[in-house]
């Protein structure tokens, strides 16, 4: 069999390009993973338990050798959540702006720190479908 009646028998097609998907949801989908770290970092939170965040690369230069290495550290992850036991208020940030959930507020009341959970999985469905 040649090369040429092989390949006949697959059908051929051109690749469409691959289009850039819409930053909308690019910012939603940022934002939910966002959510989902403080949702980790509550739950430690609550429990009295240390938060270990994820992991990042970062680029170390050695100051003797001048060489140029790669180290894997924690990414720093800095609460969303504030306040005593008893009265605590959630604050949903963008990069470093605290966004407005309704217009001229930028902080949900929580309460008692037993409903910081439930409350930042409300926030999640709030983004997830697109509030």
């Amino acid at each position: 069999m040649s090369k040429a009646s092989i390949l006949s028998t697959l059908k051929m097609t051109v690749k469409q390009e691959a289009k850039s998907s819409d930053p909308i949801i690019n910012r939603r989908n940022r934002l939910l993973e966002r959510l989902q770290e403080q949702k980790a970092l509550a739950l430690c939170y609550v429990d009295g338990k240390p938060f270990v965040g994820p992991d990042k690369q970062k680029k170390v230069v050695n100051k003797e050798t001048g060489e140029t290495t790669t180290e894997v550290v924690q990414k720093r992850v800095k609460a969303w959540f504030s306040g005593s036991a008893d009265d605590m208020l959630l604050e949903v940030r963008y990069g470093n702006v605290a966004m407005e959930l309704v217009p001229g507020k930028t902080a949900v009341e929580v309460g008692k720190i037993a409903k910081l959970l439930p409350t930042i999985g409300t926030v999640i469905e709030a983004v997830a479908a697109g509030v």
